[in-house]
């Protein structure tokens, strides 16, 4: 079938439109009267992307075009990761184990079919683990530590001593000092 744009077939010659044409959409279907109203009143949110900690929130906010009303209904999914608040405002759960990503999805009131969605990215926190936890050395002696890193792709340490008895090697070997007149307690 042959297509054409802005031709009056009803003039001796036809005459064609002068003009351009902007935004032209062809659907294989007949549009719905949500689908056109969509189209009409599409929906913008922002920030359209955020990533949280556990117990952070966001505050999201959203327009509709061509329109006064601005009213939203706000969801998330999966629903029980975190909650929304009516005001758009995600606060994210108090405790985190593993990342997890998360929809926001604000539905105009204007036209139910029309929403407009953004990602968060839940963070957990990062968990540095000691071992051993309890150690005994003698002067001069010297007590090998171990670390563990959860939830990063850093898995790097930088090793410290308080109070500044003695060392602590970038390996994470304590060496006590060579004279020791009290009994003393370090933390590493």
């Amino acid at each position: 079938t042959f297509l054409q744009f802005g031709l009056n077939p009803y003039t001796p010659y036809g005459t064609y439109f002068s003009g351009n044409l902007d935004e032209v959409r062809i659907y294989d279907r007949a549009l719905s009267a949500s689908d056109a109203a969509s189209l009409y009143h599409p929906v913008s949110i922002t920030p359209p992307s955020v990533s949280l900690y556990e117990g952070q929130s966001q505050s999201f906010a959203a327009a509709v075009a061509n329109s006064t009303n601005q009213s939203f209904s706000w969801s998330i999914n999966p629903p029980n990761v975190g909650s929304i608040t009516s005001a758009g405002v995600y606060t994210a759960p108090a405790n985190l184990t593993a990342a997890q990503t998360v929809t926001v999805t604000a539905t105009s009131a204007v036209t139910p079919s029309g929403s407009q969605t953004a990602t968060v990215t839940l963070i957990p926190p990062i968990i540095v683990s000691v071992s051993p936890q309890v150690g005994t050395v003698y002067p001069g002696q010297t007590l090998p530590f171990s670390d563990t890193v959860q939830n990063s792709t850093n898995l790097g340490v930088n090793w410290s001593i308080s109070p500044q008895i003695g060392s602590i090697s970038s390996a994470g070997v304590y060496t006590a000092p060579l004279s020791v007149t009290t009994l003393q307690q370090v933390t590493v």
